[in-house]
């Protein structure tokens, strides 16, 4: 289904605008509940933590056949660890879109209570990534160009059509399978939106990420490392906390049609215009 620019801007409003009043919505929102960066940063220190404790003993002292098992068990805790970090901050995130003060022992009760829906999850993402990648290999040889626009255009189509399945897991408390099924019919009404809010917060971090490029490449050496982790761990915290909270708030106007409290210039522009359909005299 394509959607004609005037469309878009009749229901929309001015497109641009949006794309700033959402980066702007966001933003304040993240830096006015810390914790929810905490929990995202639980969640990167515990793939950090993976990494540590099962890829380096191996790869050091057993050689690589093991580190190939390192690796495996790594992917494993890391996929266990983001999803967990997800939810914890999506059940935050919620919280501060109700008028509430987001609770990481909240985040963390509802997340291990729909641990089987995530586990499920992990497992038919993990198969399906590894399916792209086995026809994508196959294409490459035939064609490379050809396979790779394959793989490109599966992971992006695969990612906007289990946008949901997280939110609706976790706060519906519904199977994996079964949130696929919704995700997919709500994504038919979103998909706009959804890309959107993607473009405008990667647009945004990618202007704030070059000032780090050019500072580590620059400096060189080891300060370089050094610089670039002090530089890019909290923007890749923040990142993941702004576009979580769009998440959520585009998965409660998804379901109830009702706009999230603060997100009425990004989701009914005309709500927040006061010019707008004020009778002349």
């Amino acid at each position: 289904m394509f959607v004609s620019p005037e469309i878009f801007k009749h229901k929309h409003g001015n497109v641009f605008q949006c794309s700033i009043d959402l980066v702007a919505i966001c933003w304040n929102l993240t830096g006015e509940h810390p914790k929810l960066l905490l929990a995202h940063f639980l969640s990167l220190s515990g793939c950090a933590l993976a990494a540590w404790v099962f890829i380096l003993p191996h790869y050091f002292s057993h050689g690589m056949g093991n580190a190939l098992f390192g690796v495996l068990w790594l992917l494993a805790l890391a996929s266990f660890a983001i999803i967990i970090g997800n939810a914890v901050l999506m059940v935050g995130a919620q919280q501060v879109l109700n008028g509430e003060l987001p609770s990481l022992r909240a985040g963390f009760r509802v997340a291990f209570s729909r641990l089987p829906q995530l586990l499920g999850w992990i497992i038919i993402a993990t198969v399906f990534g590894a399916l792209i990648r086995i026809v994508q290999g196959f294409l490459e040889r035939l064609w490379s160009l050809g396979g790779r626009i394959f793989g490109a255009t599966a992971g992006i189509g695969w990612g906007v059509m289990t946008y949901f399945v997280l939110p609706l897991m976790i706060f519906d408390g519904i199977g994996p399978l079964a949130a696929l099924r919704h995700s997919s019919d709500m994504v038919e009404k979103t998909w706009l939106r959804q890309i959107l809010g993607d473009v405008s917060l990667g647009l945004v971090y990618m202007l704030f990420a070059i000032p780090g490029f050019l500072l580590c490449f620059f400096v060189g050496g080891p300060a370089a490392i050094l610089l670039g982790l002090m530089y890019f761990i909290p923007l890749l915290i923040s990142y993941g906390v702004t576009s979580a909270i769009y998440q959520t708030a585009l998965y409660q106007f998804a379901l109830s049609d009702e706009v999230p409290r603060g997100f009425e210039p990004v989701f009914a522009p005309e709500m927040s215009s006061p010019n707008e359909n004020v009778p002349s005299e």
